[in-house]
């Protein structure tokens, strides 16, 4: 897993925190670009009828410039993850404040034998009931199953996106 993050700081920030979550055995992750603490909750959550692990990656942004874009990438490794032999998922968030997000998307790459089958575009506000998303969007799903791009264009504060599909 790669997560690219374009960023501009508009007022004097220290942090950035990151949150990520996995129902398989674990996540191993850290910053290529920035200093960062790499933090797990103690106790997994209850999510959808599994037992869900949280993390947080705190990055160091303290020394980067006001009113100039800067690059944070992460990368992941989910430990058992995508195992579920039916149906799958990826999503992705928007935080409260989302002044300027220009991009929020999700590209998803399949192994050569495990393609897609269907999928389904997800979306709710956080603590809510998930919905069929219905704003506007760039789409593509590969013709031959490979790999499913998906930009939200309708965002909104506060937001999961997710991505569900079958084997």
């Amino acid at each position: 897993y790669t997560n690219y993050l374009h960023i501009k700081k508009d007022r004097p920030l220290h942090k950035i925190v990151i949150h990520y979550a996995t129902s398989g055995f674990g996540i191993d992750m850290r910053c290529i670009t920035n200093a960062y603490d790499f933090v797990q909750k103690e106790k997994p959550v209850e999510h959808e009828g599994q037992k869900v692990k949280e993390y947080a990656l705190v990055v160091d942004v303290s020394g980067l410039p006001i009113n100039k874009e800067f690059l944070i990438v992460v990368e992941a490794t989910y430990w058992n993850g995508f195992s579920n032999l039916s149906e799958e998922d990826a999503s992705t968030y928007t935080d409260q404040e989302i002044h300027g997000l220009d991009e929020l998307g999700l590209i998803v790459f399949f192994p050569e034998q495990k393609p897609f089958k269907e999928y389904q575009l997800l979306d709710k506000p956080v603590n809510q009931k998930e919905d069929g998303y219905r704003g506007e969007s760039s789409f593509y799903g590969d013709k031959d199953k490979k790999f499913i791009y998906w930009s939200v264009k309708q965002r909104l504060p506060s937001h999961h996106y997710r991505l569900k599909w079958t084997w």
